[in-house]
């Protein structure tokens, strides 16, 4: 037995609602390679299918925070963040329903450039002249691991 009975795993491995789909992503992440820190911001365009007063998506070893959401008539309301560690997920929960329509959500985030290859990664080389250790940033995003380095929709 692998510890895990089929319902835990069903509840972990949800699929994100359909009611909200992401239509285009605005993004910047800064790294602080001395720290192997990273913070950034992401504006999400989307469409809300149906009225709803949360919004789900992956975000995972991130802190996110700052959530703001825009109307088209330029409605904005901020938004209380709630973790879901094991499923990897974050919901940002609003007072006001937001109805049908398009909207921009915007995020700020901090987070780790790890040494496990996969997100928002670490790489380390030696110079060839000085020997002096250097580091560089790089990504792997699949199958599933954009949601380390910023949140978003990133279902296989």
């Amino acid at each position: 037995m692998n510890g895990h009975n089929s319902e835990e795993s069903k509840l972990l491995f949800q699929c994100l609602p359909k009611t909200i789909v992401p239509t285009h992503y605005d993004l910047t992440i800064q790294p602080h390679l001395d720290k192997f820190t990273f913070n950034g911001n992401v504006n999400i365009h989307l469409q809300v299918k149906e009225s709803t007063s949360s919004i789900v998506l992956y975000a995972t070893e991130l802190e996110v925070d700052n959530a703001k959401l825009k109307s088209i008539s330029n409605d904005e309301q901020t938004g209380k963040i709630d973790y879901d560690k094991e499923g990897e997920r974050i919901t940002v929960n609003f007072d006001k329903t937001l109805e049908t329509g398009d909207y921009e959500l915007a995020l700020k985030f901090v987070g780790e450039i790890n040494n496990r290859m996969c997100g928002f990664y670490r790489t380390k080389h030696t110079a060839s002249d000085s020997n002096d250790v250097r580091y560089g940033a790089s990504t792997q995003f699949e199958p599933a691991d954009c949601r380390r380095a910023f949140p978003c929709w990133d279902e296989p």
